[in-house]
């Protein structure tokens, strides 16, 4: 070509660069100018429209979005849903709120017409006949000679006889308020407590129960040992 005639390998690289260059940047500029603009243009459309549909349901009202009621007017369900679509490149995320309210439930009672039960209270038991109030003694020692006790009351009869663990002992009638029993030591060999009734042989008359301890009895002290003294020739 006569542009390049003459001119030296170095000369000819510049010019053909100093034209290959300018034609690159230009074709580079209408591909960023009309090439990408397609495609870019629905992402800008989506991200407005995204933005005015979070505005708009910002700036509403939230409100109960469905009421059901009972013939009754009892409140039964209340439930709130509110979404917040995110804009694009927006760092918040949408919510979705549910509210929800159950009424506590009705106590239920007998079907209408029927008839109430009514349920019987126990009827306490009669105070026993004869009354016991004391024992004197009260307490003894096991392992003791047999002794004699007095009982105090009210209403004794002559046929009533004195029972220890259903056991009965010698009785004597000393009037309607007290009697005396012979206790023989078999019945306090060992310790512990005893139920005391007084009662006919027939059970149609007796009181009610009464306690004797019977305790064991207190170790003795061991006396000290005397030492023998050893003649003096030992």
């Amino acid at each position: 070509m006569a542009l390049f005639e003459g001119k030296t390998p170095a000369e000819r690289n510049k010019m053909i660069a100093a034209i290959v260059l300018p034609a690159l940047a230009f074709l580079f500029v209408l591909r960023m100018l009309f090439g990408g603009s397609g495609p870019s243009r629905p992402a800008a459309a989506n991200t407005n429209a995204n933005r005015k549909t979070t505005t708009a349901n910002s700036n509403r009202a939230p409100g109960p979005a469905a009421e059901e009621t009972a013939d009754n007017g009892d409140f039964l369900l209340m439930r709130e849903i509110r979404f917040e679509a995110p804009a694009y490149g927006d760092a918040s995320s949408g919510r979705n709120i549910f509210a929800f309210y159950v009424p506590p439930p009705k106590p239920v009672g007998p079907p209408a017409g029927a008839t109430p039960v009514e349920v019987a209270q126990p009827t306490p038991p009669p105070p026993p006949p004869i009354l016991l109030s004391a024992l004197a003694p009260q307490s003894v020692f096991a392992g003791t000679a047999g002794f004699t006790m007095q009982l105090s009351g009210d209403k004794f009869d002559p046929a009533a006889r004195v029972y220890i663990d259903n056991q009965e002992v010698p009785t004597q009638y000393r009037g309607a308020q007290q009697l005396t029993a012979t206790v023989p030591a078999v019945v306090i060999s060992g310790q512990g407590q005893r139920q005391v009734v007084v009662r006919t042989p027939d059970g149609q008359l007796f009181s009610n129960p009464s306690v004797l301890n019977v305790m064991q009895p207190p170790q003795q002290p061991m006396k000290p040992r005397r030492r023998q003294r050893l003649p003096p020739d030992a």
